[in-house]
């Protein structure tokens, strides 16, 4: 922790190793009176501050995506294409931070659905100023429901669909994958607006050609949780702390007792995490089904807003491969309007 950290790139990880917490890329910290609990339990990850505003400025970006926002690493002509396929509700505040920062890394096109379904909503305006091209945006209205309703698996989430967010995100992502097959995309990746994913190359691209040359045909990335150390923030800019996932940790080497219960809670619950099973990108097979055969088993399907479902092995990143960069609650304003958007719990 002494080491004087280098300059780098965004988020790049600073790879120093504990025993007490089983080796791996991170640097332990203390977040005192922010989360006192949390610091007794688990190791980090620390990212260098700014980072991103490096490669995406700040939050207002207004007009500026058509002149920023490009590649940083001009690929092939036989280039591995990827989308990413997301459902977002009032996240104008970042939405051009997101979206940006993909593209920059080499993201060639996203599905982008606006959940409250108005044209007016301060997203479309951002997402229009991408261009088709590069945004296809749908919007959650009576317009989409009638493309939902020619959906595979329609039946059953779509009597679900007004009152569940996840029924709406697996609807989306059959619909994305159906449009990747039209557009000849090869991977798919569903995340969040509140989720990077972030790669220590300076382009997803020769990552994605790797898993093409294995033969793999899900990539599974594991999610890094971000920990606010104020109260609001430019989030994507400012938050530096990620809590390490759980299934990083080596239960057979040196932990304290705190941190095997910290690491075992799956069992019970997930323990001050969102989840912890990570997030996942899909080969879209569009030389080998059509579109309407999505979701027509053994085909590719989403399994659950984490995965896909098709008759693949997966393969799974910790370390050396990219991870999902997850700012479960960044900002006192944000989780407010979160849990608003969820509504009432059970308990």
């Amino acid at each position: 922790m002494g080491r004087k950290q280098e300059k780098q790139r965004p988020g790049k990880v600073n790879d120093e190793k504990s025993a007490e917490t089983g080796g791996g890329s991170f640097k332990t910290a203390i977040v005192v009176a922010v989360i006192s609990i949390v610091v007794a339990v688990g190791g980090w990850a620390a990212y260098q501050p700014g980072g991103i505003s490096s490669v995406i400025g700040t939050t207002s970006g207004a007009g500026q995506a058509t002149t920023c926002c490009q590649p940083l690493f001009l690929p092939g002509k036989n280039a591995q294409k990827v989308a990413i396929v997301a459902t977002v509700w009032k996240s104008e505040t970042v939405l051009w931070q997101f979206l940006c920062y993909h593209f920059s890394i080499g993201v060639d096109h996203v599905f982008l659905v606006v959940d409250s379904g108005e044209d007016d909503d301060p997203q479309v305006e951002i997402a229009r100023q991408f261009g088709e091209h590069r945004v296809t945006l749908w919007l959650h209205n009576e317009t989409l429901d009638k493309e939902y309703r020619k959906l595979n698996m329609w039946a059953k989430f779509g009597p679900f669909r007004k009152t569940e967010v996840m029924a709406r995100q697996l609807l989306n992502m059959e619909l994305a994958l159906r449009h990747c097959i039209r557009m000849k995309i090869d991977w798919l990746l569903s995340i969040d607006s509140d989720e990077l994913f972030f790669t220590k190359e300076i382009s997803i691209k020769r990552h994605f050609s790797r898993l093409a040359k294995a033969n793999a045909h899900q990539g599974v990335y594991l999610n890094y949780e971000g920990v606010p150390e104020k109260m609001e923030s430019d989030f994507f800019v400012e938050t530096t702390l990620f809590k390490r996932n759980m299934i990083t940790f080596d239960l057979s080497g040196r932990m304290t007792q705190q941190q095997h219960e910290w690491a075992n809670s799956h069992r019970r619950g997930v323990y001050q995490q969102g989840y912890f099973t990570g997030k996942a990108a899909v080969r879209v097979p569009y030389n080998d089904i059509t579109e309407d055969e999505v979701c027509l088993y053994p085909n590719i399907c989403p399994w659950e807003v984490t995965r896909f479902f098709g008759a693949f092995h997966e393969v799974r990143h910790n370390f050396d491969g990219p991870l999902i960069l997850h700012y479960i609650n960044p900002s006192f304003s944000w989780t407010y309007q979160k849990y608003a958007k969820l509504k009432k719990f059970s308990d």
